[in-house]
């Protein structure tokens, strides 16, 4: 009878359990085609796509943990953290001895400035992994924010004896020292990480704070100038250059320099302000009233943070300035 069925076919419907048993064979095709699918977008760096893809399988198998890891991972590149967090926590609960789940949590949580929990986080990884340059790196992040600079440092110490070329923990350290007012530590870490064809900006600005530190004025300046040459549009560099630069009284150059970072940038609310700063000492006082009243116009609350000689000149032009403000201060 099977012969005669295989040799003239049948008329008789598939059953219920025939019926189930091919539309699973087909969610699980679906669901093995949507991961590679996502997998594919995300090593060409299309995360959006593969969010979806990632996205769509997981809701066939909400809690396939490879998946969730790999979703987890476009989270980040999206900058989608909060999201990240809640998929990385699901999965650290199913794998709490995972050092790299526990490392992606962490940063998570670091990028949304939370960083007591990050902290505790990596508190949580197993000792074995806790002395790995990473999670070094990341445990000294964290402390720094909350301001425990000796552990960070010692933690950042151990990473970079492990790994000499670790850059990224050398440019913390050096954050770390010029934070705890150590410059001339600093600059240890701060010359090995500028003496390259393309150094990175961050290190040559925190060179020429370490420099100034140590009252290294005309090379902190030449280090800034460098920076500038570099990338004309870097904003803390050009207030520092500028800084620097009436410090030393060279104001015709400062004004020069705020005059151009104008010119390229006209919304720089910070170079409105130390320009204005400039002029008034220039005896140029309706051009620091209009330079005021730009900055102000474009970021009334940092506008208002005036010190030093800013602040003298605002004191002295409180009239003229309630003309020109309309933030009435």
């Amino acid at each position: 009878m099977s012969f005669l069925k295989k040799l003239f076919g049948t008329n008789e419907s598939p059953s219920p359990e025939q019926l189930a048993a091919k539309a699973e064979q087909q969610r699980e095709r679906d669901f093995n085609t949507l991961r590679d699918d996502g997998v594919r977008a995300m090593k060409m760096g299309e995360f959006p796509y593969a969010q979806k893809c990632f996205d769509a399988a997981l809701e066939i198998h909400a809690d396939d943990a490879v998946t969730l890891s790999y979703l987890a991972e476009v989270l980040f590149r999206l900058s989608q953290f909060e999201r990240a967090e809640s998929v990385l926590n699901g999965l650290a609960e199913t794998e709490p001895d995972n050092a790299n789940i526990l490392v992606l949590l962490a940063r998570s949580q670091g990028q949304q400035g939370n960083y007591a929990a990050m902290r505790s986080t990596l508190d949580r990884i197993p000792a074995c992994s806790r002395e790995n340059p990473g999670v070094l790196y990341y445990t000294a992040e964290a402390d720094f924010h909350i301001g425990e600079h000796l552990p960070a440092i010692a933690a950042l110490t151990r990473a970079i004896e492990a790994r000499p070329d670790f850059a990224e923990a050398r440019l913390l350290r050096a954050k770390v020292l010029l934070a705890m007012g150590q410059a001339k530590e600093a600059l240890d870490d701060t010359s090995a990480l500028i003496h390259t064809e393309e150094p990175d900006e961050e290190a040559l600005l925190l060179h020429a704070t370490a420099q100034a530190g140590t009252d290294q004025m005309p090379e902190a300046i030449q280090t800034l100038q460098r920076l500038h040459t570099i990338n004309p549009f870097n904003g803390e560099a050009i207030a520092l250059l500028g800084t620097l630069l009436t410090r030393e009284s060279r104001w015709d150059a400062a004004l020069a320099l705020y005059d151009e970072a104008i010119e390229l940038q006209p919304n720089f609310a910070e170079a409105y302000k130390l320009r204005g700063a400039v002029k008034y000492h220039l005896h140029d006082e309706a051009g620091a009233a209009e330079d005021l009243k730009r900055s102000l116009e474009l970021s009334p609350e940092s506008a208002r943070e005036v010190d030093g000689e800013y602040s003298t000149m605002e004191n002295r032009l409180n009239d003229h300035f309630r003309s020109l403000n309309p933030y009435g201060f």
